[in-house]
């Protein structure tokens, strides 16, 4: 049951990174657009474009982050003495 619990996790967060990189990119393309000269030089929009960079980084960011919070690991408790966890 667990291991179809943390499937179905990277199933979400696949899903929800995955349009985060996708937004990342096409912003990226349009910012070297502008700066080939293709159109005129917009303050706003650069301005946007680097929201909109930043915002899918963090979501890439948070994606990531839950996606190892969501992973087992093993712990060794043999370093431990019986009853001492602040070690």
């Amino acid at each position: 049951m667990k291991g179809l619990r943390l499937e179905k996790m990277d199933d979400i967060l696949h899903d929800f990174k995955n349009p985060a990189i996708a937004v990342a990119g096409f912003a990226k393309r349009v910012q070297k657009i502008l700066k080939e000269g293709a159109y005129p030089k917009n303050e706003k929009v650069d301005q946007a474009l680097n929201i909109l960079l930043k915002e899918t980084s963090r979501i890439q960011e948070l994606a990531l982050t839950l996606h190892e919070k969501g992973k087992e690991s093993i712990i060794d408790l043999t370093k431990y003495r019986r009853g001492d966890f602040n070690q």
